[in-house]
């Protein structure tokens, strides 16, 4: 790829996506080159790299072709002739950082792998692909060295971790349908966005589910809940929502502003003093909102049951229950007032960590070595190497990613020689695993409204002083025809219902289910008995123990920072590791682009900025 003077003019969305200002060095650019001569060559050259690159996503951008390129312009800019080493220093920064030629593309040159250097990836999920493909594609830009061998050592039978997209036994027209019983929506931001469209993996823009008018809720007794009904209960809902807003931005301005003049004593606080210094738990400051709030007073249980549907939803985004999650969760507030939209993959994750493990045009020749059914025992920190002991032997490698679930760390089911820094195990015991199952249900026939995409089912008034806790319970049904062309749907459980549900057989939970879809729809009755049915129960699951991270009440948001410190030959990943957006598919990727970027820097050294002499 040539870079002309017909460059593009600076894509501003994607520089605001990676927090680097449009007209001046980020953070990390001024920590990691404190001695640039020429600034505005390195910005104009930064920003223009950016944003060609992301108008041609699907190849890489290599260092040759700016060097071939002896002028680059930004016709809002003004700038035409470029200092070369300034150049290539703003290519090594954003290549080395993965802001560019980042996803799955194709290869520029054949690889060439080292067969005495190996980096090992203990996990095969989403983070730990991630961190593989973009060591790939960093050593594409690295003249006349050869690629480490990427051994990947996967505990379960199958990669992807918690991305489990499932085939069905029941099949349309001989084709096969498929269900991701882990997540099945990804935030529509621009690296995410870009990764799906360089493998042209089918998306569909989810639309809001709050639209009173799109929106159908069926309350405990089966009946479908009044257009009046559902506009009090959202008003009520947002009202309430943007009170809690309010509170947690104001805890959180009154907290730094504490932390800024004592940290020290503030982080030696146990969980009891932070609480009486105002750090309740959304659950407990939602609940001291809605006592005050003087509607509440007044609702009908209806409208109670209602209201409860809606904080239901909000407990299922956040995937903790609110009762045990802290006001200082990173995401908490962006999802009070989203402003992400959401895809959904019709065809499943499993194409993009398929793509993410074996590539678009390696024809069998991928560095990437994936050993499934090999679980990690212990891993031992050496003077000039990392030893892996797993099931099946142990191997040694150069450097290690660390890219498995919380719960590996919590239940110490991987030993540790020597034994992690106590400020990891701080961290990791403020962390916990919420959860989100769902039960899949094939019928022989449908009988529900076959254009609905999504209907909510409200909790049982007989269960008064379970509401809340039982909010969770089958709160959710999706219709998945569309996308199967089957007639199956997909029914929801969060929060602590989820978890107690896990110890029901699946019979009993079907049953209950059943039971409510035969009150929503009498006039189908009897219901068709389910032909093909699942259960996840990831609580349950040895490997995950969950479905993501969230911060436990009293605990320290610098925690997510904390449990990512690397040492030396070992990097973390995985979305507990993510600092902005935790819990989440964005943020197990980001967080293997940036362990794939540490681990270079120990293979190749760090990105650094040499004046030429004159």
């Amino acid at each position: 790829m040539t870079i002309t003077n017909s460059s593009p003019d600076v894509d501003q969305s994607i520089l605001s996506s990676f927090m680097i200002p449009v007209d001046a060095l980020s953070i990390i650019e001024i920590e990691y080159f404190p001695n640039l001569a020429l600034i505005s060559d390195y910005i104009l050259a930064r920003n223009s790299f950016i944003t060609i690159w992301h108008r041609y996503f699907k190849n890489q951008l290599t260092s040759f072709s700016i060097i071939k390129s002896k002028a680059l312009t930004i016709p809002s800019l003004s700038v035409n002739e470029l200092d070369e080493q300034t150049t290539i220093t703003a290519f090594n920064f954003l290549d080395r950082f993965r802001f560019i030629n980042y996803g799955v593309l194709k290869s520029v040159i054949p690889h060439s792998i080292d067969q005495t250097k190996s980096v090992i990836i203990i996990g095969g999920g989403l983070s730990g692909l991630t961190a593989a493909r973009e060591l790939v594609n960093i050593y594409q830009n690295q003249p006349g060295a050869q690629i480490p061998r990427i051994i990947i050592l996967e505990g379960r039978q199958r990669i992807g971790g918690r991305v489990f997209t499932f085939p069905l036994h029941s099949k349309w027209n001989d084709t096969t349908s498929v269900v991701d019983f882990g997540p099945s929506y990804i935030g529509k931001e621009p690296h995410t966005d870009l990764m799906l469209q360089q493998l042209q993996i089918e998306v569909k823009d989810v639309p809001s589910i709050y639209d009173s008018k799109s929106l159908i809720i069926y309350d405990s007794d089966g009946y479908r809940v009044d257009h009046e009904s559902l506009d009090a209960a959202k008003n009520l809902a947002d009202e309430i929502f943007a009170e809690l807003y309010s509170k947690i931005e104001t805890l959180l301005s009154d907290i730094n502003k504490r932390r800024s003049n004592d940290k020290r004593s503030f982080d030696m606080m146990g969980k009891s003093d932070k609480e009486t210094i105002g750090l309740p738990s959304v659950g407990k400051l939602l609940d001291n909102i809605i006592q005050q709030n003087p509607v509440f007073g007044k609702l009908r249980a209806e409208h109670i049951r209602l209201l409860n549907w809606h904080i239901g939803m909000l407990e299922f985004k956040l995937r903790a229950p609110l009762n045990s999650l802290s006001i200082e969760s990173p995401t908490l507030l962006s999802l009070l007032k989203p402003k992400t939209p959401q895809m959904f993959v019709p065809g499943g994750f499993s194409q993009l960590t398929h793509a993410l493990a074996y590539g678009i045009d390696e024809n069998g020749l991928s560095p990437i070595d994936i050993r499934c059914a090999h679980r990690v025992e212990s891993i031992q920190l050496k003077q000039n190497s990392i030893e892996v002991t797993h099931s099946r032997g142990i191997i040694e490698g150069s450097v290690a990613i660390f890219a498995v679930p919380l719960s590996s760390l919590t239940e110490e089911n991987i030993k540790f020689i020597p034994r992690l820094p106590s400020r990891k195990s701080i961290a990791m015991n403020q962390l916990a695993m919420g959860v989100v199952n769902k039960i899949c249900l094939v019928f022989p026939r449908i009988f529900w409204p076959l254009h609905t995409e999504k209907f909510g089912l409200l909790s049982s008034p007989n269960e008064k002083e379970s509401l809340f806790s039982s909010r969770g319970k089958f709160f959710l049904v999706e219709n998945m025809y569309s996308s199967t062309q089957l007639p199956c749907l997909v029914v929801y459980t969060s929060g602590l219902a989820a978890e107690t549900l896990e110890k029901q057989p699946d019979s009993s939970i079907i049953n209950k289910i059943m039971m409510r879809l035969a009150m929503v729809f009498p006039n189908e009755q009897p219901l068709p008995l389910p032909i093909e049915s699942v259960v996840t129960r990831w609580s349950s699951d040895i490997f995950s123990r969950g479905s993501s991270v969230y911060l436990k009440a009293g605990g320290n948001p610098d925690a997510f920072r904390d449990l990512r410190l690397d040492s030396k030959r070992l990097c973390w990943a995985g979305e507990q590791m993510s600092l902005n957006k935790p819990g989440t598919v964005e943020g197990a990727i980001l967080s293997g682009r940036d362990a794939a970027r540490r681990a270079a820097d120990e293979l190749l050294g760090y990105v650094h900025y040499q004046k030429q002499s004159s």
